[in-house]
């Protein structure tokens, strides 16, 4: 009977390890690290928790660049610790001093939110004259361009942060990509969203008549200059080497500069949220946007927003209607 209940203690920590995934629990492991630094600098007890010290840590996030989202994550995070240390000190995060302190940091931090712009079609055009596609470097990175658009990947769907950190189960491998007469199947298994893989599936990327934008030529092309093994990054541009975050960021930057637009405005995050704003602007419903991009709540529609052209179409079209209303006796 010991030894079962020692195996259930095992097995009930493990539970709890596989509760977070690794993204997570690193945020948390990181904001405990600043929560600590501030109780060392200081010298005051970190745990358990006391209200003053909560007081002022909230203080002193509304001196630093932190947004108010980030700022009460990392507030989270401490009540999270605190909990599995002290589990009664964590009625002090409901403390009508600290709601209140959260508030006025609010106020405080409000600031104007300057979002990436989304790419364009013309923008994917100006990228295609940019690249050397005979280089197999850029063949490699166009690929990912592409699949970036497609699919609405993020970057950490594609390639690692550096080229050492490449795991299988989050980034594209060769033999996650599939060729089916006029389609591209892209096998879905990890993003931000969905760190356990508890959801996968194949996703369908459609021909298209541009050969600038046929992604399957361009991935046999891939494929065949490249004989690299099944299991390898999908953006191998030899045997033994591949894209990583900062190869990547580095020549789409040299793209948009080519291409005479501001590096300040635009990130690979751009190909994201140009993807969903190209379909809601084809009218697709705001359910079949979330699905395409995978979004697990409704934040994607900060995304969204109508080109000046279509704004303009619809002011004219109620600047018509008020104008036929008024007519009316």
């Amino acid at each position: 009977q010991r030894g079962s209940w020692r195996r259930l203690q095992v097995e009930s920590c493990a539970l709890r390890e596989r509760g977070l995934a690794q993204g997570t629990w690193q945020n948390k492991v990181s904001h405990l690290r600043q929560y600590i630094a501030f109780c060392v600098y200081y010298n005051i007890p970190d745990f358990p928790v006391h209200l003053g010290i909560i007081l002022r840590f909230i203080a002193l996030l509304g001196r630093g660049s932190h947004a108010y989202k980030s700022a009460t994550n990392l507030i989270s995070s401490i009540k999270w610790f605190a909990f599995l240390i002290d589990p009664p000190s964590v009625k002090i995060f409901d403390a009508v001093l600290v709601s209140a302190s959260l508030k006025g940091l609010k106020a405080h931090l409000s600031r104007p939110v300057r979002q990436k712009l989304p790419f364009t079609i013309d923008h994917l055009c100006n990228f295609y004259n940019c690249l050397n596609l005979f280089n197999v470097k850029h063949l490699s990175c166009w690929c990912a361009m592409l699949l970036a658009f497609f699919c609405c990947f993020r970057l950490s769907n594609l390639v690692p942060i550096s080229k050492n950190k490449f795991d299988p189960l989050k980034q594209l491998k060769r033999d996650d990509i599939k060729f089916e007469k006029d389609v591209v199947l892209v096998y879905y298994k990890y993003s931000k969203t969905n760190q356990n893989c508890s959801i996968v599936a194949w996703v369908p990327i459609g021909s298209v008549a541009d050969d600038r934008f046929n992604l399957k030529s361009y991935l046999q092309i891939l494929f065949s200059l490249v004989k690299a093994p099944e299991d390898a990054l999908l953006f191998s541009f030899s045997k033994s080497d591949h894209h990583s975050r900062y190869s990547l960021v580095r020549i789409l930057d040299s793209c948009v500069f080519e291409a005479g637009l501001l590096l300040s405005d635009f990130s690979w995050h751009s190909f994201r949220r140009g993807a969903a704003v190209f379909a809601f602007e084809l009218g697709l419903s705001d359910s079949v946007v979330q699905l395409l991009g995978n979004w697990s709540s409704p934040a994607f529609k900060h995304y969204l927003e109508f080109a000046f052209l279509r704004k303009v179409s619809v002011a004219r079209k109620i600047a018509k209607s008020f104008d036929n209303q008024a007519k009316q006796p």
